[in-house]
């Protein structure tokens, strides 16, 4: 489906949004074994590339402490509202929806 960015990177990596970075890189480890196009054969190559890469990304964005401050300030119920820090550091790869 083309609405994959609104999926939840918790959701993919399956670890709560408390997590700390260390849960989340054995999460990303045991996910990223499993999906990878190498191991997955219970589904065609494209497939399996489109779930491991979506595992790596969501390890990308929240294993890294200034995207996942900037991930978890653009969903939710709001309670993060502060979303306003003026620090755009880097242009990561993120596919925010327009």
């Amino acid at each position: 489906s083309s609405n994959d960015s609104s999926e939840n990177l918790y959701t993919i990596l399956g670890v709560p949004t408390t997590s700390p970075t260390k849960e989340i890189k054995s999460a990303y480890r045991r996910k990223a074994r499993n999906t990878h196009p190498d191991k997955n054969r219970d589904v065609s190559p494209e497939v399996a590339a489109a779930e491991f890469h979506k595992v790596v990304h969501a390890f990308e964005v929240l294993s890294d402490v200034e995207s996942r401050r900037r991930y978890d300030g653009g969903w939710g119920d709001g309670s993060n509202s502060n979303n306003r820090s003026g620090r755009s550091s880097s242009p990561s790869s993120f596919h925010w929806q327009n």
